[in-house]
């Protein structure tokens, strides 16, 4: 005989023995928890003690103790929350603060009648800086992927350079950017690419030239392209796609963008002949990329050497490979370059320190230690495990050393290990912090250090936030 004891819905049958008897058990759903207790208007409250200054991209909750008429702490007073300037930080309805735009502004919560007030100030969070080629500026892109530029009028469409940073125009929100001389470029958060400034060779990209300043970003006609990065030297510009293709647009009268003509291109056109790259970098007349396989590979004007192949002169229309060395950095700065090798060292070639230095790399003495490499107008500088090192000219503390004093090889700036990117423009240099704060060194004649002064500075000076 056999039997079987079958669950109904809600109801299982237990057998006793040979099926002589059964039990019930019944499953039955817990209870619903007790709905919370309505809110009520608190008698006063009182926000507890929070950092009044906040860098963009950093949240903070705000915590509230609320008392009632008796004195006595309650859990559920109604509480609202309000920024008084929603442009510096805003509030939700759980009192977490977002930061926004450099400022002060003051949080105020209230329940019923009571209320209490904090105040927050924001500060810049940066998250790419870029000094200018050829001729002085600077510009970076904040935490809320707004641009900002200083040490150039047509930058930012003002009257006389501002020595700190001041909003670019338009409202567009970017990732990354480059400038050089009087043009600045940035990418979108989805690498759209948009230039403004001068466009005298057509370096805006948009099928034009003109003498006039385009203060206010404009798209570039890339057709649909998609960039992960953009550089510019005086004049030019080239963009990396997003297949590792490398396009360029701008002035082309040494053959800088890989064919002897027209002298100006003026929307993004592939470089013919250079592989698929994972860098660009740009000279005055050359530009030079780290392809997939590490390897570098230039092209464009090889007057003095900075094609690195060996020899002077003339023009490489279809490029050529660097070296059979692989490299994980590199850096073009008027006639010359640099990079960074993966098996440690920086090779330099063309022009360095206003002489043909060698038209093949060459191994930078005291260099192994570099994890990457910028060249300014009359340094250079590179990271290490230790901190920042620069050499060359030092006759306006370029080398970020604390004073003048000419110095031979790689010097090293000291309390520089937080510092995760360089850059290096006409006769300065400038970097990031990894807390996002931003520092720069050298030549501030026209206040492109962003400290507001125009007083030369010999050891990284902080960039100020944009005035209130």
């Amino acid at each position: 005989m056999h039997c079987f004891a079958r669950p109904t819905c809600l109801t299982i049958l237990l057998a006793a023995g040979a099926c002589g008897g059964t039990t019930t058990d019944s499953i039955v759903d817990p209870p619903p928890p007790p709905p919370p207790p309505p809110q009520v208007a608190a008698a006063s409250v009182k926000i507890q003690a929070v950092a009044d200054t906040l860098r963009q991209m950093q949240t903070v909750q705000l915590a509230v103790t609320a008392l009632n008429a008796s004195g006595q702490a309650i859990t559920n007073a109604s509480l609202s929350w309000t920024s008084l300037d929603e442009r510096v930080a805003t509030v939700d309805a759980k009192g977490v603060i977002v930061p926004r735009k450099p400022g002060s502004t003051r949080i105020v919560v209230r329940s019923g009648t009571a209320s209490d007030t904090t105040r927050v100030s924001v500060k810049l969070h940066w998250l790419d800086i870029v000094l200018s080629r050829a001729i002085i500026g600077a510009c970076g892109i904040a935490g809320d992927s707004t641009a900002y530029c200083w040490g150039n009028a047509d930058l930012v469409g003002a009257q006389t350079p501002p020595a700190r940073p001041i909003e670019v125009p338009g409202g567009r929100a970017f990732r990354t950017i480059t400038v050089a001389g009087t043009t600045a470029c940035a990418l979108t958060g989805a690498g759209e690419a948009f230039c403004w400034g001068t466009n005298a060779n057509g370096e805006l990209g948009n099928g034009e030239t003109a003498s006039s300043v385009s203060a206010t970003p404009m798209p570039v006609k890339s057709n649909g392209i998609r960039f992960t990065q953009i550089a510019s030297d005086l004049g030019w510009v080239c963009g990396l796609s997003t297949t590792g293709v490398v396009y360029c647009w701008g002035a082309n009268g040494y053959g800088q963008q890989g064919v002897t003509t027209p002298a100006k291109i003026l929307t993004p056109t592939v470089v013919p002949g250079v592989p698929r790259a994972t860098k660009v970098s740009v000279g005055y007349a050359t530009g030079c990329a780290v392809i997939v396989d590490g390897r570098v590979f230039c092209w464009g004007s090889d007057i003095w050497g900075q094609l690195g192949r060996g020899t002077l002169g003339g023009v490489a229309s279809g490029g050529s490979i660097l070296s059979d060395f692989t490299f994980k950095d590199v850096a073009m700065h008027l006639n010359g370059g640099c990079a960074a090798s993966t098996s440690g060292g920086v090779y330099c070639w063309g022009v360095q320190g206003g002489a043909v230095s060698a038209s093949t790399p060459q191994l930078y003495p005291n260099t192994l230690d570099f994890a990457s490499i910028v060249i300014g107008d009359s340094n250079r500088c590179g990271q290490t495990p230790s901190g920042t090192k620069c050499w060359g000219d030092n006759s306006l503390g370029q080398l970020g050393i604390g004073d003048a004093t000419p110095g031979i090889g790689p010097q090293l700036i000291p309390n520089t290990t937080s510092f995760v990117k360089l850059t290096a423009g006409s006769n300065a240099a400038c970097a990031l912090t990894t807390s996002g704060a931003a520092y720069c060194w050298g030549s501030n004649a026209q206040g492109q250090l962003g400290d507001g002064t125009t007083t030369t500075r010999k050891s990284p000076t902080k960039v100020l936030d944009p005035a209130s």
